[in-house]
């Protein structure tokens, strides 16, 4: 599955294009084209699964604390800041 993303050959060239019709990547055989694609796939589930996690935090400082969403994402985003 593509999940929108899609490969146009043109002048010789494969370009790949994201699912709101960017242009992602240029590459020189479609087998390079096709791994862009399994990238950009990973990458788009890696950042689902992180804004998962963080509405989650923000669910849980909510129920925890009996925050408003917008105070409870501002406290989980600083504490996303700190670095030790």
């Amino acid at each position: 599955m593509n999940a929108g993303y899609r490969i146009v050959p043109t002048a010789g060239k494969f370009t790949v294009f994201g699912r709101y019709n960017e242009d992602v990547a240029v590459h020189s055989t479609r087998a390079e084209a096709e791994e862009e694609i399994k990238r950009c796939l990973q990458e788009d589930a890696r950042a689902e699964m992180a804004r998962i996690l963080v509405d989650t935090a923000i669910k849980s400082y909510m129920d925890m604390f009996g925050a408003d969403r917008d105070t409870a994402r501002e406290e989980i985003a600083r504490a996303a800041e700190f670095r030790d």
